[in-house]
């Protein structure tokens, strides 16, 4: 067998360019998304909310970048956590001044999930336009949004990493919808958007191998922990705040989300910092790459187990600093690089069941 054996995310892992593919060539434009989201809902918006929970607010995170760059919305974009949104809205904050104007966009991984039919309540309630975006093939919420977009993956053991890149995806496509019908995009640039997409994602087949031997040493030196804090800025914060809610879910395992500057001065966990691991995104790209070596080489210096997630060089780093290698994003798109940057980290949590003995459990 090749790399990733006995691993539960390895075959998921090899599968990734395909899946990337099949997703899009589903959902790019299609019947089912324009339906969803007619060319009125895209003008009528002002203002859109992301909002979801877990797997749904990590792919609201990870997608609102391609959002605030093309979709020209006078009030502009906000990922909003669905608790905040459901029990700490109200209409001004939404920004409503005629019906309609805020689009409310929910994701979900559940077939029924009570939290979106409160957040689809509330957005009803202030005259807000809504869409519900869930991972399974059915939504019981489906008849409390205006516009539905079921994605139809199955339960499997490795259904919450497909759930979350396709509900990222489709999260990307609907930013597409929003953008070409607003005139925001020439069709030269989103076809393009298309193309660099599927190449980023082809780009994991060839660091596969590299990045397994990463995930395998970073699971090794993590053998007996169970607190992990993720740092990642804008880029990477979706791509955080999945692999921290799967560990949490999955394994038990307990976890911070901070960017780079937070982690640099106000560490939740520095008076435990032998006794947890670190997980550091670092695109060449993202504009406080800087900063990210400042904190890398922090992070190195406290000789705790870390994983290092970039497409930079070794001379940007202290010596010895070791790097897991992923896709580089295209130059003025570094959002894409949180499609594929958790890879390695799905297969450190893989490779970390397995040490504990196979039934996710701590």
């Amino acid at each position: 067998m090749e790399k990733t054996e006995g691993n539960r995310y390895g075959r998921f892992a090899k599968e990734f360019p395909r899946f990337c593919e099949s997703c899009l060539e589903e959902l790019w434009m299609s019947p089912e998304l324009l339906e969803a989201l007619s060319v009125a809902g895209c003008f009528d918006a002002r203002k859109i909310l992301l909002t979801g929970s877990g797997l749904g607010y990590a792919a609201a995170l990870a997608a609102e970048p391609f959002f605030s760059r093309w979709c020209d919305i006078f009030f502009g974009t906000e990922v909003v956590p669905q608790t905040e949104f459901n029990y700490f809205n109200n209409v001004a904050a939404m920004g409503i001044g005629e019906p309609n104007t805020p689009l409310v966009v929910v994701l979900t991984e559940q077939e029924d999930d009570p939290d979106v039919a409160r957040t689809l309540a509330v957005a009803g309630e202030a005259g807000a336009n809504s869409l519900l975006i869930c991972a399974g093939k059915r939504s019981a919420q489906a008849g409390k949004a205006r516009g539905v977009l079921c994605l139809g993956l199955e339960e499997g053991a490795d259904f919450l990493p497909r759930a979350y890149l396709k509900l990222f995806l489709a999260l990307v496509c609907v930013g597409a919808r929003v953008a070409r019908a607003r005139g925001s995009i020439d069709p030269k640039s989103l076809e393009q958007t298309r193309k660099d997409l599927l190449a980023l994602a082809a780009g994991t087949a060839g660091l596969l191998p590299a990045m397994d031997e990463a995930a395998k040493d970073f699971a090794r030196r993590c053998a007996g922990l169970d607190r992990f804090d993720y740092v990642a800025d804008w880029e990477g914060r979706g791509a955080a705040c999945f692999l921290g809610t799967l560990g949490a879910r999955e394994a038990g395992l307990q976890y911070s989300v901070n960017d780079s500057e937070e982690w640099c001065h106000v560490n939740y966990w520095m008076e435990q910092r032998f006794e947890l691991a670190t997980v550091v995104w670092g695109p060449k790209g993202q504009p406080s790459f800087s900063r990210v070596v400042e904190t890398m080489g922090c992070v190195h210096k406290l000789e705790r187990p870390y994983l290092f997630l970039t497409d930079a060089g070794p001379e940007a780093f202290l010596e010895g600093t070791r790097r897991c290698p992923v896709p580089t994003a295209p130059a003025g798109s570094v959002w894409m690089a949180g499609l594929a940057s958790w890879l390695p980290g799905l297969l450190a949590l893989g490779y970390l069941e397995k040490e504990e003995g196979g039934n996710g459990a701590r």
